[in-house]
């Protein structure tokens, strides 16, 4: 009769935890993502120019100003600066709007196959198919890492966008006044917490036969 190893509680839990980490690994870019869109649209952030503090507005906010600032732009009338200004604008502000396209796609896309994969049996021939479609659009863990990075970015337009009045202005005085909450620093905070998590998981994916990048046959070692 094969001897069955007893488990203790005291590793159930470890092994418990273990695999909560590897989940969180591959959730945590849908997380951050929505975090980092939420954080943008909190009134909490102004600028101030030395002598008077603007209106208190989101991130979201101050991208469409900037965005309809350009739209406002006449060559004929407004001089050579905010030319170069409203150009500067338009990379930048496009950016903001793809970082968060691009991050909720491929984060959804990982959060939906990740499930699928993770839920089934590691050795079962459905789960190895589903790795297969998988990778063909998510070709590795690099990937998992940018997906992480992007929410990052639009967190920061406040600080972009006052960098190019510095730029074409001059505006020395001009900086970036967080009232009640700043979206650049928690959705920072939450993006180093993700690639903690992301890294601190690398081992026990293989442990735990939860790699979706991997495939599994019965006759591995466990």
């Amino acid at each position: 009769m094969a001897r069955v190893r007893k488990i203790s509680e005291q590793t159930r839990k470890r092994h418990k935890f273990e695999r909560t980490l590897v989940w969180l690994k591959y959730c945590s870019p849908a997380i951050l993502t929505l975090f980092s869109w939420f954080s943008c649209l909190v009134r909490g952030v102004r600028f101030y120019d030395g002598e008077q503090f603007y209106s208190l507005q989101s991130v979201n906010e101050m991208v469409t100003q900037a965005i309809r600032g350009m739209g406002s732009f006449d060559a004929a009338k407004d001089d050579s600066y905010t030319k170069l200004l409203a150009g500067a604008l338009g990379p930048v502000t496009t950016a903001y709007t793809w970082c968060f396209i691009i991050a909720g796609v491929l984060s959804l896309y990982l959060l939906i196959f990740a499930i699928a994969i993770l839920i089934g049996d590691p050795m079962s021939v459905p789960t190895n198919r589903a790795k297969i479609w998988f990778k063909t659009f998510f070709p590795g863990k690099w990937l998992v890492l940018l997906t992480m990075l992007l929410p990052v970015y639009p967190a920061f337009m406040p600080y972009v966008i006052r960098y190019l009045f510095y730029k074409y202005y001059v505006m020395n005085d001009l900086i970036v006044v967080a009232s009640r909450y700043n979206p650049a620093i928690a959705v920072s905070v939450a993006a180093a917490v993700c690639i903690v998590i992301f890294f601190a998981a690398a081992p026990l994916e293989s442990r735990h036969r939860m790699d979706p990048f991997v495939r599994y046959d019965k006759d591995d070692d466990f």
